[in-house]
């Protein structure tokens, strides 16, 4: 299903519980993500990013600028609507390594990036290329604090 006809059945899905009464302000709702697929550049940075503007957006474009020859455009966001939450834990030692964004709940007051870091078990095989630990993610906008949890599965 492509990204835009997922957030449309997601906003439908909002709609349709504030609708009918179901939940309250306080339970979690999941809300639809468009993960930004890109060749990121490695790097030792380990930040996370909410960013409301597209100013911020392009200065941490400009720190993450895919690795390739031809300069990637920056992709846009209508941020009157979205925000665009991203995460890097610098570079991985080999192929084994990961890191992916896995959704991201929001509640009256917050919202929660749940994220996934993988690493070699004892006995892994992993190819010898370093690999960027980044994920970046446009989710429809929150004002309220943001926080990044560790999942394990």
């Amino acid at each position: 299903m492509n990204t835009w006809k997922r957030r449309t059945l997601m906003g439908a899905g909002m709609v349709t519980l504030v609708g009918c009464g179901g939940g309250s302000e306080d339970e979690p709702v999941l809300l639809a993500l468009d993960r930004i697929v890109q060749p990121w550049s490695l790097t030792t940075l380990q930040e996370s990013y909410v960013l409301r503007t597209e100013a911020d957006w392009q200065r941490v474009w400009n720190l993450h600028q895919p690795a390739t020859f031809a300069p990637v455009p920056l992709p846009r966001v209508d941020f009157n609507q979205f925000m665009v939450l991203g995460l890097t834990l610098g570079t991985g030692a080999n192929g084994c390594y990961g890191l992916s964004i896995q959704r991201v709940l929001a509640t009256s007051s917050q919202a929660v990036v749940e994220y996934r870091f993988m690493e070699p078990g004892p006995n892994s095989a992993c190819t010898l290329a370093l690999v960027p630990l980044t994920d970046f993610a446009v989710v429809r906008r929150i004002d309220g604090p943001v926080l990044y949890r560790r999942v394990t599965s």
